[in-house]
């Protein structure tokens, strides 16, 4: 192979893989430029989930008005910093007083957050089971039917159905 020839390809390898190298960059690039515009709702969401998560390490100073008298009583008591410590969130909210009523609301508003969040992962998560190859042809009564069966908290006792159930005798 000639002298010519050898940096010719080598000339075009180069361009094919800088090419590449460089379309790989900028599909990354748009990733995290798409990540960080999600996830600056988030930034925002900082402070607020730090006052639910965190009640008695949050600094004051930074809570809205509504919360500062709450937050001072919530972290001057022993009691309540002990059992922030022995109980989970949501026990922890429940066992406040009501003189914490705004406290109190502010972490119910977050909670429910997470509980919508979870029904909806978990109903489009049946619905892709449902709409899964093993349902290819499934109506739109039978899908509706079905996602109503699938989200419902009811249990059947089926023991109970059997013993209530009777036999039937032959003629």
């Amino acid at each position: 192979m000639t002298k010519k020839r050898k940096i010719c390809e080598e000339n075009r390898n180069f361009q094919e893989k800088w090419t590449t190298d460089y379309y790989i960059v900028n599909k990354l690039q748009k990733r995290i430029d798409a990540f960080e515009r999600r996830c600056c709702d988030f930034k925002k969401q900082d402070l607020a989930m730090r006052i639910f998560a965190t009640p008695i390490s949050v600094d004051v100073d930074d809570v809205p008005p509504a919360l500062q008298m709450e937050l001072i009583e919530l972290q001057s008591s022993d009691a309540l910093c002990t059992k922030f410590g022995e109980l989970g969130l949501k026990e922890f909210y429940r066992h406040i007083k009501d003189d914490c009523l705004n406290l109190k609301m502010y972490a119910a508003k977050k909670m429910a957050l997470f509980g919508s969040t979870y029904i909806c992962e978990q109903y489009f998560l049946k619905m892709n089971y449902m709409k899964s190859s093993f349902r290819t042809l499934i109506t739109d009564t039978n899908f509706e039917n079905g996602m109503n069966v699938a989200m419902t908290s009811f249990v059947l006792d089926f023991q109970m159905l059997v013993r209530k159930t009777q036999s039937q005798s032959s003629h």
